[in-house]
């Protein structure tokens, strides 16, 4: 997330093509090691036999996020001419994700199994 969050900054004073690239070049490196990660978390903190309801009590909570995001890239470009309020802002969130990750408790020995719904 660090490195992505750098890859953006870079992003945000490249002045010309070749400046872009490398900070392309570091998002997609970045990119690559956030993606397996919410599995991974879901793994080391919930026992194996619950994963796919973890996962799927999750998954809403992504929707929203992905419905607005570009949309709101948009609306952000259509008012300001560019990108770069969104980039900033990502640039806060993905730190705000490091902090947020680095703060996590220690995974335990025995994950936990989701409460059973009462009902």
């Amino acid at each position: 997330m660090l490195i992505g969050a750098g890859a953006i900054c870079l992003l945000l004073l490249a002045a010309s093509t070749a400046a872009v690239l490398p900070a392309v070049f570091m998002f997609g490196f970045a990119a690559g090691g956030i993606m397996p990660m919410h599995p991974y978390l879901n793994s080391r903190y919930f026992d194996a036999a619950h994963i796919g309801q973890v996962t799927g009590a999750q998954a809403p909570l992504f929707l929203p996020f992905g419905l607005v995001g570009a949309p709101l890239a948009g609306l952000a470009y259509d008012t300001l001419g560019n990108y770069e309020l969104v980039l900033q802002c990502l640039v806060v969130t993905l730190l705000l994700a490091a902090a947020l990750a680095l703060a996590l408790p220690r995974s335990g020995a025995n994950p936990v199994a989701p409460a059973e719904s009462a009902g």
